[in-house]
Order: C-alpha cells, then sequence, then structure tokens
C-alpha cells in the first residue's frame, strides 16, 4: 500500500470512527438545507467587500470529542484527566430556522482554514479576520499543544461560517437559541486572505489535509 493509499484508508477510518460518536447530535434541518442547496449553487446571494463574516461554533469540536474518545490515555499523560474527559461533551444546539445570510460554509473536514479558502475562491472575494474573536474549547487548545497541531486546520461538526449583511442581528439570533457565535471579520474588494493576531496581520495558510490525520497516522504503521 502506498502513501496515498495509506492516507485515504486512514481518512475513511477517522471520518468512521467520528460520526460513530457524533451521530447524536445534528444541525437545524433548514440551515442543512440551505448547505445543500450551496453544495449545488455556489452563489446563494452575490457577495461584496464589506459583507460581514460570522462563526457560529467552536472550531476542531469534532476533532477534540474523537481524540478525547481514542488518545485518552495518551493525553493524559500530561493533561489533567478532568480535562480530557471536557472534550467528550457534545454542545450541538438547533439553529435558528431564519437567519438573514448570504452564504453558509459548513466547517468539517480540514477544519476553519479550509472554509475561508473555499470562500475565497469560491466568489473571488478576499477578507480580513480578527483571529481572537474565532472560537474555541481550552480542551482543544491543550489537545492541539499536545500534539502540536493547527487548530484551524481541525476537524468540525456544528460549526458554521456565515456571511451576511447584517452581523450583529444573525448574531444576536444565534446567541438567543444558545449557540456560541461571533462576528470574526469581513470581506474585502481585493483577493487578499488576511489574518489578524495581536495587532499583527498575515496571509491565511493554504488549505492543508485535516490537522487529525497527522495524530492517526501511526495507527496504520
Amino acid at each position: 500500500m502506498d502513501d496515498r493509499e495509506k492516507n485515504r484508508a486512514l481518512r475513511a477510518k477517522t471520518l468512521k470512527k467520528f460520526l460513530e460518536i457524533t451521530d447524536k447530535t445534528h444541525a437545524n434541518q433548514t440551515l442543512w438545507e440551505i448547505v445543500t442547496a450551496q453544495k449545488k449553487n455556489k452563489r446563494i446571494e452575490p457577495l461584496s467587500a464589506g459583507d460581514e463574516l460570522v462563526l457560529v461554533g467552536n472550531i476542531g469540536y469534532a476533532a477534540t470529542v474523537y481524540l478525547a474518545k481514542y488518545k485518552k490515555e495518551e493525553l493524559e499523560t500530561r493533561i489533567h484527566p478532568r480535562v480530557v474527559s471536557r472534550g467528550l461533551k457534545m454542545e450541538a444546539k438547533p439553529l435558528p430556522k431564519h437567519l438573514e445570510i448570504a452564504a453558509i460554509y459548513e466547517v468539517t473536514e480540514g477544519g476553519l482554514n479550509k472554509s475561508l479558502n473555499e470562500l475565497a475562491k469560491d466568489y473571488q472575494k478576499g477578507f480580513w479576520i480578527d483571529a481572537r474573536r474565532v472560537m474555541i474549547r481550552q480542551e482543544t487548545v491543550e489537545f492541539c499543544e499536545f500534539y502540536d497541531l493547527h487548530p484551524w486546520d481541525l476537524l468540525s461538526k456544528d460549526c458554521y461560517l456565515l456571511v451576511t449583511k447584517r452581523a450583529m442581528k444573525v448574531v444576536d439570533a444565534c446567541k438567543k437559541a444558545g449557540l456560541i457565535c461571533n462576528k470574526i471579520g469581513h470581506l474585502t474588494p481585493d483577493n487578499k486572505k488576511v489574518i489578524c493576531r495581536a495587532g499583527e496581520e498575515s496571509l491565511l495558510n493554504r488549505a492543508r489535509p485535516d490537522a487529525l490525520l497527522t495524530v492517526l497516522k501511526k495507527d496504520f504503521e
């Protein structure tokens, strides 16, 4: 089996296990319909510079649950068992039925990094993102430090990147529904994919294979 076949087999096994432990959670059906429609036709509405970006849910949630379940003993060699156990917490809640959005991306395999790159490619737009406003659980941070992973490249679930002209209205609706939600940035007139961290700006990395796969490669060696 060559490296490409190994990676395909690893990805298939990882996603199968992921579904086994997360199939009890689900997004609101209305939003799933929007996601399905967008996959068939990327442009739900024309986007323009100044449109706002909203993130719903913590990034890397699915990978966090996966690692807490299947890498528990390994993680507990350096991380307190209580923290590892918190990583198993499911947090999915229904999304509001009506949100004023122009586009939606489901953040799944490849994480937020992949979704942002897809947005830029699909609409030929740049963006400016405030990294401090991207939500992430403390367990995810500690698991990423343990395995030297970038959380923006991690498998997620029940996490959405929304484009809207009315960010505050969308954020308020999501928060009233008990969801974690933030405006994280806006579209720009150029094609630059800018991430601002602690006042310093840099360009977003190209989409990469899901970071979770690097942890699990040794299971196939």
